[in-house]
Parts: C-alpha cells; structure tokens; sequence
C-alpha cells in the first residue's frame, strides 16, 4: 500500500484526530509485513510536519529514521518519477505532491491509503483508493 503522509503524520502525531485510528492501521500493516511504499517527497513532507507541530526538528528526523529504518517500506524516487507526476497533476487537476502518491500506487498495482478528500477522489481515477480501516474503492475506469 502505498500511504499519504496525512496518515503517516497523524500515525506519529498523538494529538491529531486521527492518531488511534491511524496507528492501529499501520501497525497491523507493519506487523502483517505487507509491503509498503512512499514517494521520497513523503520523507520530507513527513518529517516537516512532524517538526512544525512539535517545534523540535530532532522529533522530524526521528521520524524519518524510523521510516526509513522499516524493511517492507519502499521509498520510491527518480526523475522519471517527477515527470510522470507532473503530467498525471496535470490530467487529473490534482497538487503536485498527491500526483506523486498516485504515480507510486499506480507503479506498483498498490491501493493509495489517505484522510485527504481531494486526493481520494482525484486518484481513484487510477488506483484503488481508502482511508485507513475502511475498505479500497476500486477505479471505475484505468486510463
């Protein structure tokens, strides 16, 4: 599965509205082995977050040395990864960083794991989409 850093922040982040559901998620995930996968945009997407609403980078970068330290979690990055966002923003009216997310899924025949709206519902043009604990909508068509 590939998973949006929305999710991932809220994992880390107690006080976010959607920290429990959010954490049991991914640690059943995490404990079943499944593979997972993250542009490498995410690590600083993730880490970022993390040090603004905790005003300690130190708590960022942990963060990000524990995601990188998890062995079924595949950061996906390259050129070829970008450009291909780029045109898929584009086809899809979708920001930039979420064309990214979708690009991986879509790459690696995974679902796309979000609390984003927008990005669900731009994405599952392409790839299967949902939000964590609840069941993957599949595309109504490929392109």
């Amino acid at each position: 599965m590939v998973i949006d850093a929305s999710v991932w922040v809220s994992y880390f982040v107690p006080s976010d509205p959607h920290h429990q559901e959010s954490y049991n998620w991914i640690a059943e995930r995490l404990e079943e082995g499944n593979p997972l996968a993250m542009p490498s945009l995410a690590l600083a997407e993730v880490g970022g977050a993390i040090s603004r609403i905790s005003g300690d980078p130190r708590t960022g970068r942990a963060a990000m040395r524990w995601l990188l330290a998890r062995p079924t979690l595949e950061v996906v990055s390259g050129e070829d990864v970008e450009e291909a966002a780029a045109f898929l923003a584009c086809d899809l009216l979708m920001r930039g960083a979420d064309a990214q997310y979708t690009l991986v899924a879509h790459r690696l025949s995974l679902p796309l794991i979000s609390w984003d709206e927008q990005q669900l519902a731009r994405s599952a043009e392409v790839v299967p989409v949902g939000r964590p604990g609840e069941p993957v909508r599949w595309p109504r068509t490929k392109r």
